[in-house]
């Protein structure tokens, strides 16, 4: 019993949890990613940025901590670097909804429209509960003078999230372009 409630202790809140566990165990990747994301919340990039580390160099093939580790590098202004992490990621988990997404943002910033469109539809596939690789792919598809695909795929956002305000005004600017 009283071991019992020396762990009680350890487990108060998360944080506390996955420091202890990194304390019994330093190449607990799981711990890391977990103890990165807290960080990653709380805005301490550098903290969440040297967990994912870790975790990714206990286990390179840990798909999440590479996704994870590529947010921290994209906010941090590094999008070649970020995008790297992010194929790292799709090279473990090919479905990876985010890191795909995430992937098709980086191509289409730099006018890539056709690779960001294959990230955008793997995204689409792999999350279709998830509005914003179709918004994106309305977007893909407008700027590429494709209304009707435009259309429908932000009508498909829509559907999935009527509050997607930023689907909705670029519906409402296709809809006054004629066709």
């Amino acid at each position: 019993a009283a071991a019992t409630w020396v762990q009680v202790g350890y487990w108060k809140n998360s944080r506390a949890l996955y420091e202890r566990a990194l304390a019994v165990d330093a190449h607990n990747y799981l711990a890391h990613n977990n103890l990165g994301n807290l960080y990653y919340k709380d805005g301490n990039l550098e903290a969440a940025k040297r967990h994912y580390e870790a975790a990714v160099r206990v286990r390179p093939t840990y798909a999440d901590a590479n996704y994870n580790l590529g947010n921290v590098v994209l906010r941090q202004g590094d999008p070649l670097t970020a995008r790297a992490l992010f194929e790292r990621a799709l090279a473990s988990q090919p479905d990876h909804a985010m890191a795909n997404l995430n992937i098709g943002v980086i191509h289409a910033g730099s006018r890539d429209y056709e690779r960001a469109r294959v990230h955008f539809e793997r995204a689409a596939l792999a999350d279709p509960g998830n509005p914003e690789p179709l918004h994106n792919l309305g977007v893909i598809h407008g700027i590429l003078k494709q209304p009707q695909k435009a259309r429908s795929y932000l009508e498909r956002a829509l559907r999935i999230d009527p509050g997607h305000e930023r689907a909705r005004q670029e519906l409402q600017r296709l809809m006054r372009e004629p066709d």
